[in-house]
C-alpha cells in the first residue's frame, strides 16, 4: 500500500508498483489515505488500477474524506477501513455512546457488531 501525500511522485511510484505486479511479486496495487482528487489523479495515469483505498472510516468519522466511498464505488475500487471501532474503542462516553447501545441491545448484538456493520452496509469492507 502506498499512502498519497503530495502528487510529484506519483508516476514513479505507480509505475514501481504496476511493474511489481506484471513481475509476479505482487498481486494487486492498493493505496491508502487516498481523497477523490488523488484517486482521480492515480486513475488517469494508470495502466492497472487499484484494488483497493484503505482509509480511516468509521458511523463517527463519515467525513473525514468527503466522497470517497461513493468515488471508489463508481471505479470499482474497494474501500477498505480502518480504525472502525475507534468510537467505541477511544473515546470518552457520550450521546452517540449510548445511542449505540440501545440500538445494539435492540438487535441483541455488541456495539462492535453494530459498527462494523455499518461500514458493510455503506459499501466498505471493515
Amino acid at each position: 500500500m502506498w499512502t498519497c501525500t503530495c502528487s510529484t511522485h506519483l508516476l514513479w511510484r505507480k509505475m514501481s508498483m504496476e511493474r511489481l505486479v506484471v513481475e509476479g511479486l505482487a498481486k494487486s496495487i492498493g493505496v491508502s489515505n487516498f481523497g477523490v482528487a488523488d484517486l482521480q489523479q492515480f486513475l488517469d495515469i494508470a495502466r492497472l488500477k487499484p484494488v483497493v483505498n484503505q482509509i480511516e472510516f468509521s458511523a463517527f468519522l463519515q467525513n473525514q474524506t468527503p466522497g470517497i466511498v461513493e468515488f471508489s464505488q463508481q471505479n470499482n475500487v474497494l474501500v477498505d477501513t480502518y480504525s472502525s471501532l475507534g468510537p467505541v474503542t477511544k473515546s470518552e462516553p457520550g450521546t452517540l455512546h449510548g445511542y449505540l447501545k440501545e440500538l445494539a441491545n435492540t438487535h441483541q448484538k455488541t456495539p462492535e457488531q453494530v459498527l462494523l456493520r455499518w461500514c458493510y452496509n455503506v459499501g466498505s469492507c471493515p
